[in-house]
């Protein structure tokens, strides 16, 4: 009998994102029609959208690393990101690119998507992912913890990638920026030391 490979089972191919302003536009609809229909989005609360708004425009990196408890996250932030005014650059698993026909793997990369490998060590989005920061244009969003699968009773710190990704992005003599605030070349948020 002769089955269809598992998503892990396929081979992995980098794809550059491609942010393409006809296509963002075109797909919010469809994104906001996803969020009513089949997640069950009622209302997307923004709180503190304008420290990323103060941002917009003045060519620091932005790094998002928001929790991934729900299938609807990463449509909710591509709404967020219609709210900044801003369209944002997502790093995402490259299972997410297979299926409906190669559909996916041509419009995911003009939403500024970009397939990594979480398996193995994936030095092209990783340098793509810094590309974006170091650019400044766009928002990079990286789940780093993935998608949960469980219900939890308290988050995990953030993942490696995201801290080295935020550190690595910040060329000399530049400073990071958190919630609109200058600080020095330390890390930008804080998080525990891992044992």
């Amino acid at each position: 009998m002769h089955r269809l490979p598992l998503p892990d089972e396929l081979p992995y191919q980098f794809q550059p994102p491609r942010l393409s302003p006809f296509w963002v536009r075109a797909s919010r609809l469809y994104v906001s029609y996803l969020l009513r229909r089949t997640q069950v989005v009622r209302e997307i609360d923004d709180v503190g959208l304008e420290h990323l708004k103060a941002l917009k425009g003045k060519g620091d990196g932005v790094l998002i690393t928001p929790n991934h408890p729900d299938l609807a996250d990463p449509a909710v932030m591509f709404m967020i990101s219609r709210r900044a005014g801003v369209p944002f650059c997502y790093m995402a698993a490259y299972q997410i690119f297979t299926g409906n026909a190669g559909l996916r793997k041509f419009i995911l990369p003009r939403l500024g998507v970009f397939p990594v490998d979480r398996e193995g060590a994936d030095r092209s989005a990783f340098q793509a992912g810094l590309n974006v920061l170091t650019q400044g244009k766009n928002p990079l969003v990286v789940f780093p913890e993935g998608r949960d699968l469980l219900p939890r009773r308290s988050s995990h710190p953030a993942a490696r990638g995201s801290r080295g990704a935020g550190a690595g992005c910040r060329p000399e003599g530049r400073r990071a920026r958190a919630d609109g605030l200058d600080h020095p070349h330390g890390d930008p948020i804080s998080l525990p030391r891992e044992s």
